[in-house]
């Protein structure tokens, strides 16, 4: 009588599976971390739309071309943000002599984005006081997390995006 013994390396599933974004392979197929998907977790999933409760002024220019904003003193910042000509957020206050190498956050009532992906304009102001024109400095925001145009940064506080 003859006896066979039959062995088998089991492959690991996983040993040739990369997940991507902190994603976790389980029996060769990857696990998404949530906001995440594809085969690999590559992908990020882009939210229907997103909530902004406050906008941050990371960084704006020391002087206006050369020149002080305001004689004495900094310049009194305010923001006012569009969707190409619709309005979509202003404070109701201004920051006072704000140092340029210091954020301040503008906390505005909660509003949605509803083109996430859309470039959005974003404009910050100088104001002097009544009988004055604002003397602004643009930029433009955009909601997918790349660098500000221009020479003022700002950050949205973004919360509770919907997918």
């Amino acid at each position: 009588m003859f006896s066979f013994g039959l062995l088998s390396c089991l492959k690991d599933s996983c040993e040739n599976n990369f997940c991507d974004n902190n994603g976790v392979c389980v029996d060769g197929t990857c696990d998404c971390p949530e906001n995440y998907t594809g085969a690999h977790c590559q992908e990020q999933m882009t939210p229907s739309k997103m909530r902004v409760t406050a906008v941050t002024m990371t960084r704006f220019p020391a002087t206006n071309e050369g020149t002080s904003w305001d004689e004495g003193d900094g310049p009194d910042i305010f923001f006012k943000m569009s969707e190409e000509v619709l309005p979509l957020a202003q404070p109701e206050y201004l920051i006072e002599n704000p140092d340029p190498l210091k954020s301040y956050t503008f906390f505005i009532h909660p509003f949605d984005l509803r083109f996430v992906t859309a470039p959005y304009k974003m404009e910050m102001f100088d104001w002097d006081g009544p009988g004055t024109d604002p003397q602004n400095f643009p930029a433009h925001w955009d909601p997918k997390l790349r660098i500000p145009r221009g020479q003022v940064v700002a950050a949205a506080s973004i919360v509770s995006p919907k997918y």
